[in-house]
């Protein structure tokens, strides 16, 4: 019986080795360790194109309610009787009721400091002449937000009925907050604020007729 070449005992693997010799000389076997790896942390797409709409829906919201902020007050603008506010009528210096002989008018606000409100004075006087052929038609200035003698001297630049809002009764009722501002009045109360359209290279009469088509 073959013997191990190492300790001399019998050769039970036949390969000159014993069990005992051979299991030393035997290649270690290990388990390789697990490879871990890790991903970066990103924004999941899924959640990124979800919201995309909603935030598209937000902001075109909001611009179109920017861009019709007048016609949307409307809806929400609840009509003020006039017959309890007096202004005083600048031609006489007595108080008077506003827009009392007229069936419907149009109302303009505005005030001596006021930039755009000086630029829109031909404007309003072609209005004021345009509604004098419109039968029952009118159309009344009011001016405010600033000291009696600076309402007075503007006055002088307008032609037709003309009022100081002396003590801002009218702005605080009407809740005037920015000028010029245009007032619709029906039936003796105005029920719609609404603001100039732009200028478009229109005449200041075409302009004018503009305005009256729609508020009266």
């Amino acid at each position: 019986m073959a013997t191990c070449s190492w300790c001399g005992g019998p050769d039970d693997e036949g390969l000159g080795k014993c069990s005992k010799c051979f299991g030393v000389l035997a290649p270690a076997t290990t388990k390789a360790a697990p490879v871990i790896t890790y991903e970066a942390a990103t924004p999941s797409t899924r959640s990124l194109i979800s919201w995309l709409p909603i935030k598209s829906l937000l902001y075109v919201t909001v611009l179109l309610a920017i861009l019709n902020r007048d016609r949307i007050s409307q809806y929400f603008f609840k009509p003020v009787p006039l017959g309890s506010i007096t202004l005083i009528d600048a031609s006489n210096g007595t108080s008077g009721s506003i827009c009392a002989t007229h069936d419907s008018c149009v109302l303009v606000y505005v005030a001596p400091w006021c930039p755009s409100c000086v630029e829109h004075i031909d404007l309003v006087k072609a209005m004021v002449k345009a509604a004098r052929r419109r039968p029952g038609k009118g159309v009344e200035i009011i001016i405010g937000m600033d000291e009696r003698p600076s309402l007075e001297a503007m006055a002088e630049r307008f032609y037709g009925r003309v009022w100081l809002d002396v003590n801002h009764t009218f702005a605080t009722t009407l809740g005037v907050r920015s000028i010029p501002t245009l007032l619709k009045v029906k039936g003796g109360a105005v029920v719609e604020k609404f603001g100039f359209p732009m200028v478009t290279g229109e005449s200041e009469e075409d302009l004018a007729n503009k305005v009256l088509d729609y508020a009266l």
